[in-house]
């Protein structure tokens, strides 16, 4: 299931995988993955709202797409997606280090973490560096380190919104598997009808053997009898 929340936890919109034979969408150079985005941020277009999603997402095509429609996109990328771009980036050894491309209108960021990590955005960059934390193998604690903007933002916003739900929807599992669709949507709603239709049929050409029981027959009520006392009338005195 793709989710768009808040980051309040609260799921705006979502979409149902049905997988890669169901999908009837048209299909861009942003890639399936990358058309699931602009798809769940249909009713944003114009009101100037900031998106955040992961690697598995993010297209190099994605970002300027989304900003044609005043949308704001900060997300992880994957190097082999850069298209080249990641081959101008000056290479960092340490923690502590940071360089950045800047094509406006967008940004490419690269961090070292426990790994390299890209960050590219249509709206946030390097400027605007924030102090964090990250553990030093070399001296082996904690050590005091400066964030570009859109490490930050990414960390602040994507990470809430999405941790919170899914940790809202593990207090509140079901039983239930989840199965991937074996039939498309119409064909499924075509036999609902269908058994719907001929189950009325089914039930009155159903021939019961046996005597008819009377069960179902509420029993005759008794009438009440009602009896008429006889009293002695006074005599008249004459």
């Amino acid at each position: 299931m793709w989710v768009r929340a808040g980051i309040s936890g609260y799921v705006y919109c979502f979409e149902l995988y049905q997988g890669a034979s169901c999908i009837n969408y048209e299909k861009s150079a942003c890639g399936e993955a990358g058309d699931i985005v602009p798809r769940l941020t249909h009713d944003l277009h114009g009101q100037n709202y900031k998106v955040y999603a992961d690697n598995y997402f993010t297209r190099l095509l994605l970002v300027p797409k989304l900003k044609e429609q005043d949308i704001w996109y900060v997300g992880t990328i994957r190097a082999n997606r850069l298209q080249g771009a990641d081959k101008k980036l000056r290479p960092v050894k340490n923690k502590e280090e940071g360089v950045f491309l800047s094509a406006r209108p967008i940004t490419v960021t690269l961090c070292i973490d426990n790994s390299a990590v890209h960050v590219i955005s249509s709206y946030a960059g390097k400027e605007l560096e924030s102090a964090g934390q990250c553990f030093s193998t070399k001296e082996k604690k904690y050590i005091e380190v400066q964030r570009p903007c859109s490490i930050e933002r990414y960390n602040k916003h994507n990470m809430d919104g999405v941790d919170l739900i899914d940790s809202l929807v593990v207090l509140y599992r079901n039983d239930v598997r989840n199965r991937r669709w074996k039939m498309h949507l119409l064909e499924f709603k075509s036999r609902v009808v269908t058994g719907l239709i001929y189950q009325g049929k089914a039930e009155i050409g159903k021939k019961k053997r046996g005597r008819p029981s009377d069960e179902s027959k509420e029993p005759k009520k008794k009438r009440a009898g009602h009896t008429v006392q006889r009293t002695a009338l006074p005599r008249k005195m004459h």
